[in-house]
């Protein structure tokens, strides 16, 4: 490899550091991205994303793969913290996505990610 091959190298590729990627990309840059371990890992990791993270999905043009898919959306959160802090509600619409958070196998929407850099 000589020098000035890539523009940028992100280090770290699971959901953030391939979503970096492929915006760089999408933006004209030569972009490498590199992680320590191979997909599949079986590092609990990216395995619901939040409001902001499915709006970036459907900005991307990705939300869409993933309700094909057959990505069961959640459409409601509890979630007791302790201490008598308690979330207990539906989910905003945000960013023109529909009102749910996605689960999904990250092995999915890593393969997405990546195939948005092309």
């Amino acid at each position: 490899m000589g020098a000035g091959r890539y523009d940028v190298i992100v280090v770290g590729a699971r959901i953030a550091g391939a979503a970096t990627a492929m915006l760089l990309a999408r933006q004209g840059m030569r972009v490498l991205a590199v992680d320590r371990v191979c997909f599949l890992s079986d590092t609990v990791s990216s395995h619901q994303l939040q409001v902001p993270g499915v709006a970036g999905l459907h900005q991307w043009g990705l939300l869409g793969k993933l309700t094909a898919a057959g990505t069961p959306p959640v459409r409601r959160v509890h979630l007791d913290a302790g201490g008598g802090l308690i979330v207990d509600g539906q989910f905003p619409a945000c960013g023109g996505a529909p009102s749910s958070a996605q689960t999904s196998p990250q092995t999915k929407a890593a393969g997405w990610l990546k195939g948005g850099c092309r």
